[in-house]
């Protein structure tokens, strides 16, 4: 689902999703007006507040080369 449906839904807000991710409102605004690209960081922390309907790859798509996706990385994964 792309962020401007999600955001269409009963009792859904910028603000409410701005909250929940923990951005500023200013960084959805620009995310829904075309005027900006979120970083990663931020794409992940808007999938999780929407609880995966809104997808980082969604929000990434025209910053990630053709053809790349996001991975999820197990929580008990461990870094070497």
């Amino acid at each position: 689902m792309d962020i401007e449906k999600f955001l269409g839904r009963p009792k859904m807000t910028v603000k409410a999703l701005a909250e929940a991710a923990g951005v500023s409102r200013q960084i959805i605004y620009r995310i829904l007006n075309g005027q900006g690209n979120p970083t990663i960081d931020t794409a992940v922390r808007i999938e999780t507040a929407t609880g995966g309907q809104v997808t980082a790859n969604e929000l990434l798509h025209a910053v990630l080369p053709r053809g790349y996706r996001l991975e999820k990385i197990p929580s008990n994964s461990r870094r070497e």
